[in-house]
């Protein structure tokens, strides 16, 4: 099993479009083809870099369209992780949510 922050499960997470825009996880998709998108653009990132590392994702150059960030997706064995830590996500996005209420 892969040793994971929530910040790298979100950031997974948040490529594939698991989240909405109020961060209500997305539970449909059960393989990556099925995911609505996958990909993340990003100035380099050290926990994306970490994800390529551990063949949990791939990094591509960018180009115009991106602001030449770098574009990250998912891997089938990233996605795969991914679905396994599906309850940690849960816990990561109901205190992302309890610290917005916060703010308002």
């Amino acid at each position: 099993m892969q040793d994971l922050t929530p910040n790298q499960l979100h950031m997974m997470s948040h490529a594939v479009g698991h989240l909405k825009r109020n961060d209500r996880p997305r539970a449909r998709a059960r393989k990556l083809a099925e995911c609505y998108r996958n990909y993340y653009c990003a100035e380099r990132c050290a926990m994306w870099d970490d994800l390529v590392e551990r063949k949990l994702a791939e990094r591509h150059a960018g180009n115009a369209a991106t602001g030449n960030d770098f574009v990250y997706r998912l891997t089938e064995f990233g996605f795969a992780v991914l679905a396994t830590h599906r309850a940690a996500l849960v816990d990561d996005v109901e205190r992302a949510k309890k610290r917005l209420r916060a703010f308002s």
